[in-house]
Parts: C-alpha cells; structure tokens; sequence
C-alpha cells in the first residue's frame, strides 16, 4: 500500500495565505473605497440638487462616474467625477447626518421680488422711513456768488408826476378832470357813488367851486407828507379817513369839519344855494350815513319832489346841529326853538309818519 502524501506544512502554507490575504485584502480595499467615494459622490450630488433647487433653477444632475478594474487588483484606481458647485455645497453639509430637504422655491421668489421693490424705491422720499447719511442727503443747490441787485422803490420826486400824469387831462397835466378820476376810482376800486369822491377833494382841500376837478399843485401838497403817489397807496389812505369820520365812535368835531367843507365846495360859484338834485343824494352820503334822524330828512326831501327845490347855507349848517343834538324820536326838539322852517316842516312830517305808522 503505497505510503500518503504528506499534504504540505502548516508553516509553508502560511506564507501563501499571508499573500493571499493580501491580495484578496486589496479588492475588498478598493471595494471599501468605492464604497465611501460613491457614498460621498450621492451625498455631493444631492446636497448640489438641492442647492440648485433652492435658487430656483431646474438644471439636470451631472452624472457621477465611478470606474474601476474588473480584475480588483490591487493596482485599480476609483475616479469620481463631480461638478465643482457640489464641492461647495457639500462642504457645507460637513458634519449633518442627515440630508436636508430642499426649500420651496416660493419663498424664495417672493424675497427676490421684494429685494427688488426695495431697490426701486430706495431713493423714494415718500416710501422711505430711514434717515439719509450726510453722504446720500441732497446737497441744496450752490448759491450764486453774485446777488442779485435789489430794485429801490422811486422817491416821491421821481413817482408822483408819473402817478398824476396817468390820470391828467392830455390837454392840461396840471388838471385831473372827470374822465381821470373815474379811471383814478377804477384804479382804486372803490365806488364813486358813495363819499369817497368827496373824501378826497377834503383830504386835498380843494378850492370851492372846482367840484369835477382836482388840481395837480393841490394833490402835491396834500400827498408829498405822507409820500402817496400810487393808487394803492392812496386807497389806503382814503379807507382811513373813511372809518375816521363814519364809525360809531368817529369824533364829531372830525365829521362837522367834513361836513361844512362839502357846502362852499360844491355850490357854483357866485349862488347861495346847492340845487335838490345835488344836495339831497350829498346829504344822503353825509348827513345819512352818520345820523338817523339826517337819513330820515333824505326821505322827507325826496318825499317833497319838485316842491324841494334847493338847500341854503343855513338850512345845510343848521341840520347837523339839529341831527346833533335832537334824539331820532324828537326827543330834546321844541317850538321855541329858532329852527329854519326847512326843518319845522320835517319835524311836521315825521310826526305824521309816526302816528300812521
């Protein structure tokens, strides 16, 4: 029986399995590689996804290549190819155990819209709340180094001949005639219905007997204190001297100078008496604006039609004293009394007027 072959040694063959265990060692190596490389290589790819994801941009995957041997020998290498956007993405996803899921892209668009609202209107004065910096407030507009020259108003000397010229006769620059003083009251804007006109021929103490007209030397006198040599300016001045001689606590002695001026300057020279056609409408701008009883004594005038024919210096003087000291209900009037008969017969009348009333 022929003897056993011995098998080989324990001892030699642990040579073999060392070399073999080496070499088997190398595959599973580079298969562990593989392993965590594409392990790496998803988790890159999908933290890059959703990166992309998160910007709103739908662009495909790069595909991730793994290559290796066949033979698994200790030579083969693992080449993984990844986009270089992941490596940033997947570098910040160091140290997460889990992948995040990706954002919804809405929120996202609505912030874009916003950051872009919020550029248009950075600059909207309206819009913004924030306090501009030195740097970006408004820097105002750089001033002239040169002023301009301020016009002087014209002295008086130079005004006051262009003033009455506008308003002369164009025959005599020395005469203001009734064409010129409607268009002086236009220019004024004040009625000549009423007693300014009759204000100002007292303010310029014009001579008696030169109603319609005033006179230039007369004008120069009366206006070069107070410097008035513009419509405006003597509108003012003709306001004053109305609230002077016609509100309620207007001094008597100012409105009997008035008054008594009105007579000489309005009676034609050489007569002793104004017509009823020009004394009642004066008395009526006069004597009515300031007294009850002078308003009544229009309307009895008037009441007389032609039977009134005219007013005489007596009659004219003595109705203000009678308006002065006579109450509206005739209280303080008697018989005894030396009162023209012009105004006894006004006294008669509104007597009657009362008892039928």
């Amino acid at each position: 029986m022929p003897p056993k072959r011995k098998t080989d040694s324990p001892a030699k063959a642990a040579p073999k399995k060392k070399r073999s265990s080496a070499v088997d060692d190398a595959p599973a190596a580079s298969s562990s590689k593989a392993t965590a490389s594409t392990t790496k290589a998803k988790a890159s790819s999908s933290t890059a996804s959703t990166s992309k994801l998160t910007k709103g941009k739908s662009k495909k995957k790069e595909p991730v290549v793994i290559s290796s041997s066949e033979s698994e020998s200790a030579d083969s290498d693992v080449i993984v190819e990844s986009p270089k956007k992941a490596k940033k993405a997947s570098s910040n996803s160091k140290g997460k155990g889990k992948e995040e899921k990706p954002k919804s892209t809405k929120p996202a668009k609505v912030a874009s819209k916003a950051s872009k609202s919020s550029k248009a209107y950075a600059y909207d004065p309206v819009e913004s709340t924030s306090t501009p910096g030195p740097e970006s407030a408004p820097k105002p507009p750089a001033k002239s180094s040169k002023a301009k020259p301020v016009a002087k108003p014209a002295s008086f000397e130079e005004a006051f001949p262009r003033f009455f010229a506008t308003y002369a006769e164009p025959e005599d620059e020395g005469t203001m005639g009734g064409a010129g003083i409607e268009k002086l009251f236009e220019a004024m804007e004040l009625s000549m219905d009423g007693a300014y006109p009759m204000i100002l021929a007292y303010k310029v103490e014009a001579k008696p007997g030169t109603f319609g007209t005033f006179s230039r030397a007369d004008f120069r006198r009366a206006f070069e204190p107070t410097k008035i040599a513009s419509a405006p300016q003597l509108k003012d001045s003709l306001l004053a001297v109305h609230r002077q001689l016609f509100d309620s606590e207007a001094s008597e002695e100012d409105f009997r100078r008035f008054y008594l001026f009105l007579f000489p300057f309005l009676k034609s020279d050489g007569a002793k008496t104004i017509p009823a056609e020009m004394a009642i409408p004066l008395l009526g701008i006069s004597l009515g604006e300031r007294y009850e009883l002078g308003k009544a004594f229009v309307d009895f005038a008037t009441a007389q039609g032609t039977a009134f024919k005219a007013v005489s210096l007596d009659v004219w003087t003595q109705l203000l004293e009678f308006c002065q000291s006579v109450e509206p209900d005739l209280t303080g009037w008697s018989e005894d009394d030396a009162w023209p008969s012009t105004i006894d017969a006004f006294v008669d009348w509104k007597k009657g007027q009362e008892s039928t009333a």
